[in-house]
């Protein structure tokens, strides 16, 4: 989560500069108007403010910024007291990015010494004005204690380590409460009670979750999905919201049918593409997105022969790139390459309004197999990022967003998250995708944030409100950690906040929980001996572990991550090559693991870098912690009961 602090403008004023009684704005006071008066009352870090001048007078503020680690901005003093914001219920601001980059400023209000608040960071390309605002009662979008609104004495607008460019603050207005401003005509839009709520892994009752395809408004995260309920093999465009990651409503199905397609939110208004040969257009005017109009001028991309099989056209994702200034258009095409299975490729529409596309040559054609699915294209740090589904979720990355797109060394985000697409909300780049049940659709999986580690290559972590939540959960061992653990074989020392095997160099030891609860979020730091190999067991059925039907084993040797079968006294092996995945140990063999079992899904996180998931049959079973030829040690061990 992108922290605040620094990229920010604090905006109070002295008493002398506009009086005693000034504190108190009314509904059409620009809160920005008064410090402009006197522009040697700002203060500057890592940065150079200005003043937009119109016609003589000065109308906003802009901000030259320079990429730091810490936050540079200009702050002002407050008015003596603070603003008092108490009949308002929120604030929002009217900013502008004049750079070359990307930014996503946030507004931020504060009672120093005691509390802030955060708004909904808006992401800006360049040249892309936008509206950022602070709801009282929230912090990121997500419910929260209210600050003292009589004595607002901090005032922020900032944007995330490493963002440059110039940024233009043209107004700052308090958001009106009931009773001080005209009411404003509510929207004729049906708001409907939720057909279900669920925790973490949301499947609809009596169907299944497939190929989502997620937009962030407003603080709410909007997945859209396919839903099929079988036997039927329609798919129904379905939607599920959440404030928090964690609790997703249902709510009533939506009218487009077929394959998987997108949606954008643009100046306020909801738009879908579908696709499955062609593209149509659908349009919400409600800012729930829950009402939604076909646009009876339709979509126009028709595909061009010298480029793409006519035939193969489907799940289609915009996106706008300001190199390019236009909204570009990657789909899952097929070129005319005479050999079928190899004539996959990420095909390309460029359009400047959203209804005008104009086709391209593909973006990428690797040549290599049939489908590049469900293809997602977006900007991530200073690099353009290209996913899509073959073999699970893949990961590409270029400097450029036409490319190319060059292999990298972990190409893998999660080999069993299948039709991984996308979302920006100001802070990160989340991804969704869904986890196969012995037939198409299925679970949602937590989402993962992807972002570029210190080495320029793709990562993917637990949400950290997923991991949040977790940690904060009941304590599944009641305070004794590592001492719930039984000795079977081998040498152990437990502690409440450790496991260690302490055999000799090919020697094995394993140590067992028969009591551990069938929903648990576990963590550890383990550090694996060179010749060593650590595994968790999951549900075993006896004492010994037998009939237990998953493994986690890790082997820095192999430099492999891998769910295993399991056999008497440590017989594993991994199950198979989309069970197994590549992971690069440090030098002493430490991997910082992270394991959230629900149900019958199984996620592990490896050093917030990558993931695995599977299915374990339900019931309850024991816990083993096996250190095969060598000493093993689980640190900072955490066991949490997630229900």
């Amino acid at each position: 989560m992108m922290k605040a602090g620094g990229v920010f403008l604090v905006l109070g004023f002295l008493q002398a500069a506009f009086g005693a009684t000034n504190n108190i704005p009314g509904p059409e006071t620009d809160l920005l108007a008064p410090a402009l008066r006197d522009i040697s009352l700002l203060q500057t870090k890592s940065a150079t403010a200005k003043l937009v001048m119109d016609g003589g007078r000065p109308s906003g503020l802009e901000l030259a910024l320079e990429a730091s680690d810490d936050y540079p901005g200009v702050e002002l003093p407050c008015p003596p007291g603070g603003w008092d914001l108490s009949s308002c219920t929120g604030l929002e601001a009217e900013v502008e990015n004049l750079g070359a980059d990307r930014m996503v400023p946030v507004l931020q209000a504060a009672n120093r010494g005691s509390g802030l608040a955060n708004g909904t960071g808006v992401e800006l390309a360049p040249g892309q004005s936008g509206i950022i605002r602070l709801q009282f009662g929230e912090d990121w979008g997500q419910p929260a204690a209210k600050l003292m609104l009589g004595a607002i004495d901090g005032l922020k607008v900032f944007v995330g380590p490493g963002q440059k460019g110039i940024l233009r603050i043209k107004s700052i207005r308090a958001i009106p409460g009931a009773g001080t401003a005209p009411k404003k005509k509510v929207s004729s839009a049906p708001i409907d009670k939720p057909v279900s709520r669920q925790f973490l892994h949301f499947r609809p009752p009596g169907a299944r979750f497939g190929d989502p395809m997620p937009v962030w408004r407003d603080g709410v995260y909007h997945v859209f999905y396919l839903k099929k309920t079988p036997p039927s093999e329609d798919l129904v465009w379905a939607h599920v919201t959440s404030r928090d990651l964690l609790f997703w409503e249902e709510h009533p199905d939506l009218p487009m049918r077929g394959c998987t397609g997108c949606f954008i939110v643009q100046d306020g208004t909801g738009y879908a593409f579908t696709g499955n040969s062609r593209a149509d257009r659908w349009i919400s005017r409600d800012s729930e997105m829950k009402t939604w109009e076909k646009d009876p001028a339709g979509v126009s991309v028709q595909l061009d022969p010298r480029w793409y099989d006519l035939k193969g056209w489907r799940d289609p994702s915009v996106v706008w790139v300001p190199e390019d200034k236009k909204y570009w258009m990657v789909a899952a095409a097929r070129t005319t390459a005479t050999n079928a299975s190899k004539n996959g490729c990420v095909s390309l529409a460029t359009s400047p309004d959203l209804v005008n596309w104009r086709v391209e040559a593909p973006l990428w054609s690797p040549e290599a197999w049939t489908w590049a699915e469900c293809p997602d294209l977006f900007p991530l740090g200073n690099r353009w990022a290209l996913v899509y589904l073959h073999e699970g979720t893949q990961l590409r990355l270029a400097d450029s967003p036409r490319g190319p797109w060059p292999r990298p060394r972990r190409e893998t985000l999660d080999k069993s998250l299948i039709a991984g697409r996308t979302l920006f909300d100001g802070k990160r780049r989340l991804i969704f995708g869904w986890l196969y049940d012995n037939g198409w659709g299925g679970d949602m999986l937590v989402p993962r944030e992807i972002y570029l580690g210190k080495d320029g290559t793709a990562a993917s972590r637990c949400a950290e409100e997923v991991v949040t939540a977790c940690r904060k959960a009941p304590d599944a061992t009641g305070g004794k950690g590592g001492e719930v653990f039984q000795t079977l074989q081998g040498s152990w020392k437990t502690t409440p906040a450790s496991a260690t095997a302490e055999g000799l160099p090919g020697q094995s030891a394993l140590a067992v929980w028969p009591e551990a609860p069938d929903n648990f979020y576990l963590e550890a730091k383990l550090r694996i001996a060179p010749g060593a190999r650590a595994v968790f067991v999951l549900r075993g059925k006896k004492e010994n572990l037998e009939e237990a039907p998953v493994a986690v084993l890790l082997d820095p040797d192999m430099a492999t991550a891998a769910f295993s079968s399991w056999g008497l006294w440590g017989s594993c092996v991994p199950r198979s090559a989309e069970s197994t995945a590549r992971h690069e140990f440090s030098k002493d063999g430490e991997v910082f693991v992270q394991m959230l079992l629900r149900g019958e899904i199984l996620e592990v996180f490896f050093d917030q870098q990558h993931s695995l998931s599977t299915r374990v049959p339900r019931g309850k079973g024991a816990l083993g912690l096996f250190a095969r030829e060598g000493p093993v040690s689980w640190k900072d061990l955490l066991i949490r009961k997630v229900d």
